[in-house]
């Protein structure tokens, strides 16, 4: 039996300075990003959660991370 649900995919492979402009995912259910490898020296990642801005008592609306290889984080597709 067909669910009916699509899965998509896609890779990126960064070298130096390059970076990845804010976004989200829309039709998405999950997001998420897997490290094969973090060069010394890479820098973190960001989440912007955009609803933060509706709710004063939060004190910022990013969390940032930094990867290791071999890492996978899963978000949600909403965050920038």
């Amino acid at each position: 039996m067909a669910l009916g649900v699509d899965m998509f995919c896609w890779a990126s492979v960064h070298e130096g300075s390059s970076v990845h402009v804010p976004h989200t995912h829309p039709n998405s259910a999950l997001s998420g990003v897997f490290y094969v490898s973090v060069p010394p020296g890479v820098g973190q990642i960001a989440f912007d959660d955009p609803r933060v801005a509706h709710c004063p008592i939060f004190e910022t609306n990013q969390r940032q991370h930094q990867p290791v290889a071999g890492e996978l984080l899963l978000f949600p597709p909403w965050v920038i």
